[in-house]
């Protein structure tokens, strides 16, 4: 069974309670309906080469909706969570901080 975080809000579930921000281990169309969000551990891994993993990241990153904020945050970085839901795998901070930061400079040097 997938585990899902739990909102804000506790979450009774057969006869289980389930505190807001833990996990709990819940069937996948109750989860959706909630609109839970999938742990990164319940996801998929994806690639495990580093560089094909970055790659997919940068890709990923590239089809996110500028000005969205539920694709990026006030500062302008891209947020995990959308980049993982475009990926369908979750992914480390450290990774999407990583994948950002090469392309605003490769950016900057296309623009020189």
């Amino acid at each position: 069974m997938p585990k899902f975080r739990i909102g804000d809000s506790k979450l009774i579930h057969d006869g289980k309670e389930h505190e807001p921000g833990s996990v709990a281990e819940l069937p996948e169309e109750i989860g959706e309906k909630l609109g839970l969000k999938l742990t990164s551990d319940a996801r998929p891994k994806g690639p495990e080469d580093p560089a094909v993993r970055l790659a997919a990241i940068k890709e990923a990153i590239g089809i996110l909706e500028k000005g969205n904020e539920e694709h990026f945050t006030k500062d302008g970085s891209p947020r995990v969570e959308a980049i993982e839901v475009a990926l369908g795998y979750g992914i480390k901070a450290e990774e999407r901080n990583q994948a950002w930061m090469d392309m605003q400079a490769e950016g900057e040097k296309g623009n020189e």
